[in-house]
């Protein structure tokens, strides 16, 4: 999987589906679940979840639910 992407010529749920797998393969990468993603960020997991299969997230929103 390329690191780069051109965003100027991406749609964007391309770049969304980009930073979503960067994401996912970032925190494999360092061996931390979605789980403890969810617990350090304030994030819920069902967000976090969807981001890294590229759907579209508002991520204030979701911090304001899982406070």
């Amino acid at each position: 999987m390329s690191t780069r992407l051109d965003a100027q010529n991406q749609s964007p749920a391309r770049i969304i589906l980009f930073l979503g797998q960067q994401f996912k393969a970032t925190r494999i990468a360092l061996q931390i679940t979605q789980q403890e993603v969810s617990e350090k960020t304030g994030i819920s997991l069902s967000t976090i979840r969807r981001f890294e299969n590229g759907l579209t997230v508002s991520i204030e929103a979701s911090r304001r639910a899982h406070v």
